[in-house]
Order: C-alpha cells, then structure tokens, then sequence
C-alpha cells in the first residue's frame, strides 16, 4: 500500500524506515486506513508511525583514525598527497553504527544486528553494509592503515554467518534471502597477511568453514568438463567457481528456503511489480518466467553483483542466462548439464571455464 501510493520516489527509503510505535500498534493503525486511502492519508500514516530511513544509523568517530596513512608515507609531491588524504578522509564521511536506542520498547526496524563499526558503500540509499562492496572496502581500510576498523567489519560479517549460516547481500532483514559472492575467506586472508594477527583468523576459521558448507551445500552444481570432471566448489580458482555457481546454480537459494514463494525485492518493489505487470524486461531476458513468482525470483538474482545482466556484453548469453537464473527456488533441480548449451565463447563471457577446457 505505501509503495503504491507514490509516497516515496525510491522504494528502498520505506524498507529502511523503523517504526516510532510498537509495531502492533502500527499494524492497528494501518489496518483502520480506508480501503482506497489517497496518497495524503498513506503519507499521514508513515508520519505517525515511522521515524526517517537511517535514524537508527549514526556516524561515527574511527577510534585507529590517522592523519598518516601507510599508502602516503614517502610520497612527496604535494598535489598527489592532498589526492591521496582526499580518498583516506573518505574514511571518516563513511563510518557507520548502529544505534538502537531511540527506538521505542517494541520497535521495529529493518537494520540487522552489528556490533562493529561498518562503512558504508556511499550514496544517498546506503544506510548498512554491503557484502560486495566489502571486499574492498576492507582492502582499503587496510592500505590506510586501518586494522582495527577492518577488523570490527570483518567481525560483523562473521557474526552474520553465525547467525544465518552466509553473509546476506546487505545488512537488511530483506537481504537476509539472498547472498552475494563469499569473499569473507579472502578478506580475512587480506587482513592476516596485512597484520599477521593469527589469533582473528584462528577466530574467524570455524565461521568460514560454515560459509563454505553452506555453499558447498546449497550453491553448487556438478559438471563434466574436458579433461576433467569436478566440482564447481573444489575448482582452484574461487572468483570463478563463485561466479559460476551464483549465477547459474539450478537451485540458486538453498532448500531450506525454497518453501517460501518468490516476491518482488522489497527494496525494489515497484520496479518488480511493474515489469511483472508489463513485461518490460522482454522475452529475451526472462524467456522462460511463466509466472510472476519465477520472474521476480530472476530479478532478484540478476542483482548478484558477478550476474548483472551478462546480456549487456552479449544478447545471445542473456536468454540461457536468465532461463535458468529464475528455476533459482524450484525443487526441480536439472540433472543435465545446465551448460550444455552454451558456446565456448558464452561460456568464456560467464566466466564459467576456462579457456582450454571444454563443457561436455
């Protein structure tokens, strides 16, 4: 209803609005709005019981802070320093928390539980972290020399694991259906070989061994190859393997959720709801969405940052691309070869295999 009533230009300030009020009292107040309420009376309604996107988010101070970045150090040229302390201060415009307590006994709000500074991606919808966009965050915490702040991040999405068994593509209730890529091994790697700080990473091994069983479980999708049959989560190179098995994994969310239905992405709402309603994304995008349940399902992995529309590069991987994106939640998982059709050069552009093998 608040969607579709225009109120907001962009969906995902609603997601990310807390309630002001118990939420039983707000699930009472909606339910006495009029069956047709006009834009004002919904607007009136989200004033009363909804604090603003991102109050439950405060800035922070950076308690490792320096005006002495390692990545400057030696470097004398004074118009390449004051670049270089521009992109470091960013550091500070960026760092987030999550602050909790003006919310009321009974409260809701959409943030999940972090315990640990995060950085924010940037942009004027950004109020939480982003799995993603953490890989290099951390890296450039780390160039700055920022080791106790990367470490807080890390430390939250470790806890993520922990309490869902993968990090969520962001730090939302609404993201906690989907992942992204698992970087989080390699961002520990980054931090060990940055810090040698081996007690964090005997720390963080039990959560990374459970990240991995979740997709080693859940994500992955056998093939036969020439010269050799694997796994696609035993393959040496793990920027492909992961790639591969997201964007292309028959059963692309685990089984655990696929007893919930497909729905349009809360933050994405009516963008989801009008392509379902008017087909705007073609025949050649969702050539096999027979519903808008798998359609929503293949917009929602289309959102997987190493998928991004692959069709943008090359129409012909669009259609096989998305075909099997959206059987993404069915129980009926292909024993075929899901590659089988594809070029050589397809298959290249997938970033699937590698240039000298072969799918079967």
């Amino acid at each position: 209803t608040v969607m579709l009533s225009g109120v907001f230009d962009k969906d995902k300030t609603f997601v990310d609005m807390p309630t002001s009020k118990p939420v039983n009292d707000v699930l009472a107040a909606f339910h006495k709005l009029p069956a047709n309420a006009t834009k004002a009376q919904v607007a009136q309604f989200v004033d009363d019981n909804f604090h603003p996107a991102g109050y439950d988010v405060i800035e922070t101070e950076l308690e490792d802070w320096t005006e002495d970045p390692p990545f400057l150090r030696g470097v004398t040229d004074p118009v390449l320093r004051g670049y270089g302390m521009s992109v470091h201060n960013q550091w500070k415009q960026l760092a987030r928390r999550r602050d909790p307590s003006k919310l009321c006994d009974g409260c809701a709000s959409s943030l999940l539980a972090t315990n640990y500074t995060f950085i924010s991606p940037g942009g004027s919808t950004s109020r939480e972290f982003a799995y993603w966009n953490t890989y290099y965050i951390n890296l450039g915490l780390l160039r700055s020399g920022l080791y106790q702040t990367a470490k807080g991040v890390l430390r939250n999405l470790l806890d993520m694991v922990r309490s869902y068994g993968f990090v969520p593509t962001g730090g939302r209730v609404y993201f906690t259906d989907r992942s992204g890529l698992p970087l989080l091994a390699l961002m520990v790697n980054d931090y060990y070989q940055a810090t040698k700080d081996l007690s964090f990473v005997a720390e963080a091994l039990p959560l990374l061994v459970k990240e991995h069983e979740f997709w080693d479980v859940y994500r992955s999708v056998n093939i036969t190859y020439t010269p050799n049959s694997a796994t696609l989560s035993k393959r040496q190179n793990l920027g492909v393997v992961t790639s591969k098995v997201s964007m292309l994994g028959p059963d692309l969310f685990s089984t655990a959720s696929s007893t919930s239905s497909a729905f349009t992405r809360p933050e994405n709402f009516l963008a989801d709801t009008a392509t379902a309603k008017t087909k705007l994304a073609s025949p050649q995008l969702f050539s096999t969405a027979q519903n808008s349940g798998s359609l929503y399902a293949a917009s929602e992995a289309g959102t997987m940052p190493s998928v991004q529309y692959a069709n943008r590069t090359t129409a012909e991987v669009g259609p096989s691309l998305f075909s099997t994106a959206n059987r993404r939640r069915s129980l009926d998982i292909p024993t075929t070869n899901p590659f089988a059709s594809f070029t050589h050069d397809q298959l290249l552009v997938l970033g699937s295999i590698g240039i000298n093998d072969t799918a079967a």
